[in-house]
């Protein structure tokens, strides 16, 4: 038994050391097109392995370790135009840059397909976080509020949740670097469990997307893409800090990233404390304030053909609940206050996550497999009246594996197919008053197959998917099993200035424990809640069509839907009261129909080559089988950015100055014994400029948010029943020091 345990390792080691032997070193040249000089400080990057290199004066590289095989490489530079392309370590290349006239739309990778943005059929929406371009977004929710089609269900500011075209919890799935996170999402007064430390990017896909993303992504998906590892044996470090004058928030954020060898580390560490946020009266709104910190690791290596990411994340919130009472009379004034106090006061909420994601990729001449192993532990506790015994005291731990194996038959022709599997438990603390949801576990099991095919022109893909979802509960004692098969078609023109795509895509979605078994008050989300064991799957469908313009001057983008619901599982109020609560019940509704469209535009005149101009509509009409109107459908959206650009030059100057407005419609179309809401405006200016150093850089901002102090309650609110308005007049201001090294 011991011989053949030390052949099988012997074997593994001959087949990670074997890619050595295929193992080459790239070298090429980087060029201006124009005037053929060499460009130095062009970044050429294998997405794929995640290494890379610089030019150096006279445009020359090499990468070491590059396979043989094919791999596609993006090529940047500052004043030229993005590029990609696939090659090989058999010949030194060179890779002529045009430069930059006008850029419109950044040029990324969506994730985790590994297809350029403009390449692929699905269309992503990009979000960049941790990059001083526009108005400073100190919550993640902040940064949901401003993307087209998207929208923010809240409890204040310390608690946020995304809707995408109207539809939240665990409609939406939430993955950090191909980990699904779990954060009893279910519940409207628990947050997301993602903040922007350390990372890069925010990708969002609208609509059924479980292909890719297993069961429950009827609504889309949110996946946050960390930060990259730094160059190739260097080292970069940054301090920043903000603060907001109406929640007096204070926000330090600083981290370190290295590379040495064929080894890659990343550091961060985050914290933020904020007050009660005051009202345009001037008042604030009580225990509405929260304080956090956050930590993440990660650790990479590669080496011939395969390559290993360690990550680790580890957050605590301290989290006050406004509009949360035990008293029998609730009304608006009771939650005003005019003091400034940060000290946390009950009710709060108490919330742990630890994240860890294990992330093996293997490459051979025409494939790769992807391994990754996940696990989340989330542990909720609400205190409400007692500081030492918990309300609600809830640990949810889910553990994930994700196999992936993508074969290419040719330059025009790849198959995907995936395996993934869940395993959740559900466990509330013995000194808990409450019982939310009982104690139960589900298991998750999904297989897929998916065809991508086409050229540069035409695109193309198929798939489909069954997945098997199994929920026990303890007590009740009781067990249900769901299945589902869900399709994605679809298929794309990318001509040179314009880009057709049309998909249709299916869905589906368990009902969850909370949806089945409740029977209390949710003191956090102001409500008292009936849920029914009777409760089908619902199956999603829907058609996406977009169309893309772009020139060196101006882009836009039409993006209608239809999105169509069987089974629809929704909150209804009721016309009662419990214990001052009002009644809401879970049902179902045999259809549920969704359509509206986003269209955007982005015009950057020839004539004024620093100013860009965007504006963005989105609508949205939902309505059940019986003609009538369902809750919590967001308003009509009108957001509209001007900004200017200045010239990089040494020392201090104005990088940009942004001017904001976000026009948000009255929502009329509500259902039955739901308030309606009336419109908003809401205006912000803010600039961002550089101190240039010889080595480091300064980035500094300011501005103010909601300029005129408007009065207003989103029609997403969880205070909108008490008629708690948002923060009105919001002044801030920071700063981030880089330093970057050799």
């Amino acid at each position: 038994m011991k011989s053949q345990t030390y052949k099988l390792l012997f074997l593994v080691l001959i087949f990670l050391e074997g890619g050595g032997y295929y193992s080459q070193v790239l070298k090429g040249v980087v060029l201006n097109s124009d005037t053929k000089i060499g460009v130095s400080g062009a970044y050429i990057y294998s997405f794929d392995l995640e290494i890379g290199n610089s030019t150096n004066e006279k445009g020359n590289f090499e990468i070491l370790q590059f396979p043989k095989y094919k791999s596609k490489i993006l090529i940047s530079a500052h004043g030229y135009e993005d590029q990609s392309m696939f090659i090989s370590s058999d010949s030194i290349i060179t890779i002529l840059m045009e430069p930059k006239h006008a850029m419109l739309d950044e040029f990324v990778v969506a994730t985790p397909t590994g297809k350029l943005q403009g390449e692929n059929i699905t269309y992503v929406t990009t979000v960049k976080l941790n990059e001083p371009a526009s108005i400073n977004n100190n919550t993640i929710g902040e940064v949901l509020t401003n993307v087209p089609g998207v929208y923010v269900a809240s409890v204040g500011r310390g608690i946020s949740k995304p809707v995408i075209r109207g539809l939240s919890g665990n409609r939406v799935v939430t993955y950090l670097d191909g980990l699904r996170i779990e954060n009893q999402q279910w519940g409207g007064d628990h947050g997301v469990g993602v903040t922007a430390l350390g990372i890069d990017r925010l990708e969002i896909i609208k609509g059924p997307s479980s292909l890719l993303y297993g069961s429950d992504a009827i609504g889309g998906v949110l996946y946050y893409v960390e930060a990259q590892y730094a160059k190739k044996n260097t080292w970069k470090s940054f301090i920043e800090t903000s603060f907001e004058s109406s929640s007096l928030s204070n926000t330090t954020n600083l981290g370190t990233q290295f590379t040495k060898g064929n080894s890659k580390y990343n550091f961060f560490y985050g914290s933020s404390i904020n007050a009660d946020y005051a009202l345009p009266s001037g008042l604030r709104v009580l225990d509405s304030r929260f304080l956090s910190q956050a930590f993440k690791t990660s650790y990479g290596y590669n080496k011939n053909r395969w390559k290993i990411n360690v990550r680790y994340n580890f957050s605590k919130s301290i989290i006050g609940i406004p509009g949360h009472s035990h008293k029998d009379s609730i009304y608006t004034e009771l939650f005003y206050t005019d003091k400034v106090n940060w000290s946390s006061t009950l009710p709060i909420q108490n919330i742990t996550n630890n994240f860890i994601n294990v992330e093996n990729k293997f490459y051979f001449d025409k494939s790769y497999l992807t391994i990754q192993i996940g696990h989340t532990a989330n542990d909720l506790k609400e205190f409400e009246e007692k500081v030492t015994i918990p309300g609600i005291d809830m640990l949810l731990n889910s553990s994930t594996l994700n196999l992936r194996y993508a074969y290419k038959f040719s330059p025009i022709l790849e198959l995907v197919n995936g395996v993934q599997g869940m395993y959740q438990r559900n466990s509330n603390g013995k000194n808990a008053e409450e019982i939310l949801i009982p104690n139960a576990y589900t298991a998750d099991f999904g297989i897929y197959s998916i065809l991508f095919a086409g050229n540069e022109k035409f695109k193309f893909q198929s798939g489909l998917r069954t997945d098997y979802r199994m929920i026990n509960v303890d007590s009740p004692n009781f067990q249900k099993d769901f299945t589902g098969i869900n399709y994605a078609i679809g298929g794309g023109y990318f001509a040179k200035n314009s880009i057709i795509r049309l998909n249709i895509s299916s869905g589906y979605r368990a009902p969850h424990t909370s949806e089945m078994i409740a029977n209390g008050v949710h003191h956090g989300s102001f409500q008292y809640v009936i849920g029914d064991l009777e409760l089908r799957t619902e199956n999603a469908s829907q058609i996406d069509f977009v169309y893309e313009y772009a020139n060196k001057h101006l882009s836009l983008i039409f993006n209608p839907f239809f999105n169509q619901i069987q089974n629809f599982i929704y909150l209804q109020k009721q016309d009662s009261v419990i214990t001052s609560y009002p009644v809401y019940n879970y049902v179902q509704n045999e259809n549920v129909a969704m359509h509206g469209f986003d269209f955007g535009v982005h015009y950057h005149p020839h004539f004024l080559h620093r100013l860009h101009l965007e504006s963005s509509y989105s609508y949205l009409k939902a309505l059940n089988s019986d003609g009538d109107f369902i809750d919590q459908i967001p308003p009509a959206k009108w957001l509209t950015n001007v900004k200017v650009e200045f010239n990089e030059k040494d020392g201090f100057y104005i990088k940009n100055i942004v001017l904001r407005n976000n026009f948000i419609f009255s929502q009329n179309d509500v259902a039955i014994n739901e308030l309606p809401s009336k419109s908003y405006n809401l205006l912000s200016f803010g600039f961002n400029g550089v101190i240039k150093t010889k080595h480091n850089i300064i980035n500094i901002n300011a501005g103010v948010k909601n300029l005129f102090n408007s009065n207003y309650v989103d029609h997403l609110s969880n205070l909108k029943y008490l008629n708690l308005a948002a923060p009105g007049i919001n002044f801030y201001i920071g700063a981030k020091f880089n330093i970057n090294n050799k």
